[in-house]
């Protein structure tokens, strides 16, 4: 049977990620989210509600999770936990192509291409202006750690270039760019 692959995509905070991967899902049935459990606090209530990415857990259910799993692609991320099931991924990737937005980190993608290796792992970077990136946090009422947070992960941008399948820079036009990201997101994931 055919396996779908795995787009990351990868970008700073407020850098566009969940819109654009937003955009791929509300047009096409054959995509869906690589849902993460996480220990971080929702950054919204908006986000608690009706987030698709990520199911939040304390610290004890995350463990509980990851022990009773036969496998677990788990990440530490400014001291939170970050993990998926790699058996139930393996099984939705059989009917559909799962995307995840991710903070750009070679140690990240390393470790989904080990945890998958027998799926295809397609990269994308979202290269959004940090001061673009900045005024989206301020909007959407971010922490000061996550603000700080920026500055670490622009110094590893250029660190994980080499790891990158295609680079998708925003041009500011919301529906230009989610039909742009469309495109191309398709268009990568058929070459699988």
């Amino acid at each position: 049977m055919t396996m779908f692959p795995i787009v990351l995509v990868l970008g700073k905070s407020g850098s566009g990620k969940s819109t654009m991967i937003d955009s791929v899902l509300s047009r096409n049935a054959s995509f869906g989210y690589l849902r993460t459990y996480t220990t971080r606090r929702p950054r919204s209530r908006l986000e608690l509600e009706h987030g698709k990415e990520y199911t939040f857990v304390s610290r004890e259910v995350y463990k509980q999770l990851r022990c009773a799993s036969a496998g677990w692609d788990h990440t530490e991320v400014h001291g939170e936990y970050y993990g998926v099931d790699i058996a139930e991924t393996m099984l939705r990737l059989k009917s559909k192509t799962l995307m995840l937005a991710v903070f750009p980190s070679v140690e990240v993608v390393d470790s989904m291409r080990r945890a998958y290796a027998n799926a295809a792992l397609k990269t994308i970077l979202v290269d959004r202006a940090t001061r673009v990136t900045r005024r989206a946090l301020l909007e959407r009422g971010a922490s000061d750690s996550v603000r700080r947070a920026i500055h670490e992960e622009d110094l590893g941008l250029d660190t994980i270039r080499h790891s990158i399948d295609r680079v998708f820079v925003p041009e500011n036009s919301i529906a230009k760019d989610c039909e742009r990201f469309y495109n191309l997101v398709t268009e990568l994931a058929s070459k699988s």
